[in-house]
């Protein structure tokens, strides 16, 4: 169930934030996350942008407007908000093409494709 106290997340990001961490030494030297951790910061992230960038929808539509202007020439169909969404996990993919491990750019595509639900 949701709480929409805190606006609509399953579980408190303070509580996440405080519960979550890289487990230790199972690939050597580098710290290795499960994909719980990665879905729970990704949870704590896409609210926290919230706070700065206002909700989804209005992010990702003033985002398309400004792509839409940007690429008028271009495009045959105007972009989306939730092609926008896929545009940044897709930005989030390549760079985890060059470096699979890094932690932040797993919680940013995971947090990506969740806007996708409210925005698509």
């Amino acid at each position: 169930m949701i709480d929409t106290r805190n606006g609509g997340y399953p579980l408190d990001p303070e509580t996440l934030t405080q519960t979550t961490g890289p487990m230790e030494g199972m690939m050597g030297d580098r710290v290795v996350y499960d994909r719980f951790e990665v879905l729970q910061d990704a949870i704590v992230a896409v609210g926290k942008r919230g706070e700065d960038y206002g909700t989804p929808r209005e992010n990702m539509d003033r985002t398309a407007n400004i792509l839409n202007a940007l690429l008028a020439d271009k495009l045959k169909h105007p972009i989306s908000p939730g092609d926008v969404c896929m545009i940044m996990a897709g930005v989030k993919l390549a760079r985890l093409m060059n470096q699979p491990e890094h932690h932040d750019s797993q919680v940013d595509t995971a947090g990506w494709i969740s806007l996708m639900a409210e925005v698509a």
